[in-house]
């Protein structure tokens, strides 16, 4: 069975506050249930959510450094 976490162990696993977790949770960018009048996030979903908000850098010319536009 799912575990089922509140909103404020989904924000503070996320680094947000409360209040954007559950802009998150309303939007439908994580799935949630609504459980005794309280919304509720999987593990799993949250789990999958933050892999796919992970950034990967993409290629291209690194920046000069200060130092070398300085030269």
């Amino acid at each position: 069975m799912a575990e089922y976490l509140k909103l404020a162990e989904v924000a503070r696993k996320l680094d947000v506050s409360e209040k954007t977790a559950r802009r998150y949770v309303k939007s439908g960018e994580i799935p949630s249930v609504f459980i005794g009048n309280k919304y509720r996030v999987s593990e799993d979903d949250l789990q999958e959510y933050i892999r796919g908000a992970q950034v990967h850098p993409v290629g291209g010319r690194p920046k000069a450094r200060a130092s070398a536009i300085a030269s």
